[in-house]
């Protein structure tokens, strides 16, 4: 194994990093809110995912990639869509959860092996 590069966050903690599944983005969920996805060949920055009011705790993406869920410490669990953002590079979540999740979520995947047409979204919690 060997290390392809280093990752700082100037604004706190991070709290999960994910890989899409063809390798070529990552994204990382940190203590500020903020969800940010990073081209894994330059380690530049990319995108904004802004929305949560709880630090991040998890991410995963979909099989296709072209989904990000999230849950955080503001009880929700959202869902992103990251090639769709403005010209500053930020983008609004697609889907938020209707009913706040009873305690901090402290994992989400989705199910990639699931025997269904899409993928089903799985969030842990405290409990």
């Amino acid at each position: 194994m060997e290390l392809c590069g280093t990752y700082s966050h100037p604004n706190g903690h991070v709290n999960c990093v994910r890989f899409s599944r063809d390798g070529t983005v990552m994204a990382t969920a940190c203590d500020d809110k903020v969800i940010r996805i990073w081209s894994t060949e330059t380690l530049c920055l990319i995108r904004y995912l802004v929305g949560h009011q709880g630090e991040v705790r998890a991410l995963d993406f979909s099989s296709d990639s072209s989904l990000i869920a999230s849950c955080a410490w503001d009880r929700s669990v959202r869902v992103w869509e990251p090639e769709h953002s403005d010209e500053s590079g930020v983008c609004e979540c697609v889907s938020k959860s209707r009913h706040r999740i009873g305690t901090l979520s402290s994992d989400i995947k989705f199910a990639h092996d699931f025997p269904s047409d899409s993928d089903p979204l799985f969030a842990s919690t405290a409990d």
